[in-house]
């Protein structure tokens, strides 16, 4: 029986810095999102009404939902988060 709660203890042990990064990666994307929240998807709206309109050969520029991509950028988060079980 001490044997095997040494081993359950060691498992343990051994699987806390696999947890560790697991969760500072999950941190990292947290963060990412949201840098494209505060500062990608402002300039991308802004830059979509200065160009509104303008053609760049067969490209067209494309009015941008901000609403809808923070929207879109707060699902990832939440859907990283519940699918993204430590066990």
């Amino acid at each position: 029986m001490n044997e095997l709660r040494s081993l359950e203890r060691k498992r343990a042990s051994d699987m806390s810095p696999y947890v560790a990064i697991c969760y500072i990666t999950f941190g990292v994307f947290l963060l990412i999102l949201r840098v494209l929240y505060k500062m990608l998807i402002p300039m991308m709206t802004e830059a979509a009404k200065q160009i509104a309109g303008a053609g760049m050969g067969r490209a067209t520029i494309v009015n941008i939902d901000a609403e809808r991509m923070k929207m879109i950028l707060s699902h990832c988060g939440i859907i990283q988060g519940i699918c993204f079980p430590v066990w």
